[in-house]
């Protein structure tokens, strides 16, 4: 079973080598191709739709046999609100509250003439700990 967002389905029409008239359908899936002849298959699922296909690898063919709406499995959800390299939430915190700490910094260095970017880069470290740590510049961590 494949499972992944369905990001397109295209339609083409043809004439087989018998004479036939065909559809064919191509579920584009995580950037990867599926096709069907199966005209049933595209009224189940629309674009966006986390889905499942089902089918058999058939020497270098994939034979689709059926694709359906799911639901979105757990890990691929948290993956998706965290993607930092960590993924936990209090990654995220952290990183938002340096750069904001950064750019605080540079606003306050921007009025001082002749700046470095190490002084840029030390207040934003008083900042951070201040904000993140508590601490106060004193040694100790503060209580909220």
């Amino acid at each position: 079973m494949i499972q992944g967002t369905l990001e397109k389905i295209e339609k083409s029409e043809g004439v087989g080598k018998t004479g036939r008239p065909y559809e064919r359908f191509v579920f584009h899936v995580d950037g990867k191709q599926y096709s069907s002849f199966d005209n049933s298959l595209a009224a189940k699922v629309k674009v966006g739709d986390f889905v499942e296909i089902m089918g058999e690898q058939n020497g270098k063919f994939f034979n689709m046999k059926d694709i359906r709406k799911s639901d979105i499995p757990q890990d691929i959800v948290v993956q998706k609100m965290n993607p930092t390299r960590s993924g936990t939430p209090e990654n995220n915190q952290r990183r938002i509250c340096r750069m904001n700490c950064v750019s605080n910094a540079i606003k306050f260095h921007e009025k001082v003439d002749d700046c470095k970017i190490e002084d840029v880069l030390e207040l934003a470290q008083i900042f951070y700990r201040y904000v993140w740590d508590g601490n106060d510049g004193n040694g100790q961590d503060e209580e909220n």
